[in-house]
C-alpha cells in the first residue's frame, strides 16, 4: 500500500503563549496604523496645503493600532451564570425557576 504523509500543521497562534497571539502581529497593527493614517494625513496636507494633518494622522493611527491590538489579543472574560443563591444547577435562574431555553435531556428528567 502507498504511504500517505500528513500535511505539515501550522502552529496555532492561540496555543502556547500567555497573551494568546504573536507579538509581531501586535507590532504590525501599530506600525500599519501609523503608516496608513499618517499617509492619509500627508496626502491631505499636500492636497489642502496644510502642515498639521500628518501629525493628526500619526496620532490617530497609533490610537487605532493600539485599539486593534487590544481588541485582537484581549482575553474574553467569562460572565458568571445567574443562579439562585445556593443552587448548583446551571439550568436555574435567580428565582430557582428553569431558565428559558435550558431544556434538559430526557435522561435528566426521569431521575
Amino acid at each position: 500500500m502507498a504511504r500517505h504523509d500528513t500535511p505539515a500543521r501550522r502552529p496555532d497562534p492561540s496555543v502556547g503563549s500567555g497573551s494568546g497571539g504573536d507579538p509581531w502581529s501586535a507590532f504590525g497593527y501599530l506600525v500599519a496604523g501609523v503608516f496608513v493614517y499618517g499617509g492619509i494625513g500627508w496626502g491631505l496636507d499636500r492636497w489642502w496645503g496644510t502642515g498639521w494633518l500628518v501629525a493628526v494622522g500619526v496620532i490617530v493611527g497609533a490610537a487605532l493600532g493600539t485599539y486593534q491590538t487590544w481588541a485582537r489579543f484581549r482575553t474574553p472574560e467569562e460572565e458568571p451564570a445567574e443562579q439562585h443563591p445556593g443552587s448548583t444547577d446551571p439550568d436555574t435562574n435567580l428565582t430557582g425557576e428553569p431558565r428559558a431555553g435550558g431544556l434538559r435531556s430526557t435522561d435528566d428528567q426521569t431521575q
